[in-house]
């Protein structure tokens, strides 16, 4: 997982203090220098950092929320393409989630905790989506009739939010969406609510939230096989380090919890 900072496709980057992993940093310390790492995870370390002011978060607020009322209406009421509006507004909700459930518990939290920047490779991740949606939509119109697939299948994806929201929030004031590869004097294994039943809750949740989205809303059949072979190597590879981690970090105790726990990822 060293190598994946560059290629990472989905905005769930390694937590300062381990709260992705199942570590909560029990209070603020100095911190040891971090190792040598890519530029890109430096420049995402400095730019979830960056000052800002009341102004800006409402305004980014605002745009979020006005794109996921119109999003929902235009499903509501539209006659065509209504999969689209469902899926902008849903895409709107977690990234308003994404900076609420970091900032109601970290007052410093940056800009960037929306994630709307997160990556390259995020953005043509959700671009293709649609791209597929549309060219499907107008070769064959009666693969995308709306209905109550779609109502099932948007379910699903708000399920899966909330497991990720209620991981962060879990975590407290302790999750950031970075991790370090250094055990604190202050690190503690955190067994409780929802890591009680799952050692990785945010990532088993976003692994079926986001082909829930291609198919259960969007219908998109090639991104949604896309996103499970994507996710599935991305997943693997980030957990068996991180679990390495946490065995060097732990030892018997996390071993115990490992036997007490799920991932609930195919094969993982």
């Amino acid at each position: 997982m060293s190598d994946s900072e560059d290629t990472d496709p989905f905005p769930f980057q390694r937590n300062s203090n381990g709260a992705g992993s199942g570590i909560r940093l029990t209070q603020s310390i100095k911190k040891e220098a971090a190792p040598s790492q890519p530029l890109s995870m430096r420049r995402l370390m400095g730019r979830l950092a960056e000052p800002h002011s009341h102004a800006q978060v409402a305004s980014i607020a605002f745009a979020l929320g006005g794109m996921c009322g119109a999003g929902f209406l235009y499903a509501g009421l539209a006659e065509h393409w209504r999969h689209a509006g469902l899926y902008l507004g849903l895409l709107s909700i977690f990234h308003l989630l994404e900076y609420l459930t970091t900032a109601m518990h970290r007052p410093d939290v940056g800009m960037n905790a929306f994630m709307l920047n997160h990556s390259r490779e995020y953005h043509i991740a959700l671009s293709f989506g649609l791209i597929e949606y549309f060219v499907e939509a107008a070769l064959f119109p009666t693969w995308k009739q709306f209905g109550y697939w779609n109502i099932v299948g948007a379910v699903l994806v708000l399920f899966f939010q909330f497991l990720r929201s209620l991981a962060m929030l879990t975590a407290g004031a302790n999750f950031t969406h970075l991790i370090s590869f250094r055990k604190e004097r202050s690190h503690v294994l955190v067994t409780d609510g929802i890591y009680r039943y799952l050692r990785h809750p945010a990532y088993t949740s976003f692994f079926y939230y986001g082909p829930c989205l291609q198919l259960g809303v969007l219908m998109n059949p090639v991104a949604f096989v896309a996103n499970v072979i994507v996710l599935h190597r991305f997943f693997k590879n980030r957990i068996e380090v991180e679990e390495s981690l946490l065995v060097d970090f732990f030892g018997p105790e996390y071993e115990d919890y490992r036997t007490k726990s799920w991932v609930l990822i195919p094969g993982l």
